[in-house]
């Protein structure tokens, strides 16, 4: 990735790490990203952030054409192995934490990274 883009992400899930991730990026201007949109499961639930921010359909992110990056910090592997795959099929980077969908589907997705060309990254553990 050109280290001048703007990174424009769509972050899926706002639990301990997605509202880490958020407030990092409000703190830290220089790092030239922004939080486009948040796709949440529970619309309820009081979150430290503002309201527009957020949404229930995976589609509004998955489908802008402005989000370079999507961020996938979510509890359902099988949804994040969905959003990863199509997010990378659309042209976008994927970041993941999902350590189960990622341990479930790593040829997969390592074949999707080479065959789009996007980038798809995780951190390793154990």
């Amino acid at each position: 990735m050109n280290n001048h883009k703007k990174l424009v992400i769509g972050l899926f899930g706002f639990g301990v790490v997605g509202e880490g991730l958020y407030k990092v990026l409000q703190q830290t201007p220089s790092l030239n990203a922004s939080i486009k949109t948040v796709c949440i499961k529970n619309p309820q639930k009081k979150r430290n952030a503002p309201e527009n921010l957020f949404t229930t359909d995976r589609d509004a992110l998955l489908d802008d054409p402005e989000i370079n990056v999507i961020v996938e910090v979510i509890d359902d592997a099988n949804a994040a192995f969905e959003i990863a795959s199509r997010a990378l099929r659309n042209g976008e980077a994927v970041v993941s934490a999902s350590k189960k969908m990622i341990a479930e589907n790593l040829p997969a997705l390592l074949e999707l990274q080479l065959e789009t060309g996007n980038s798809f990254l995780y951190e390793a553990a154990a």
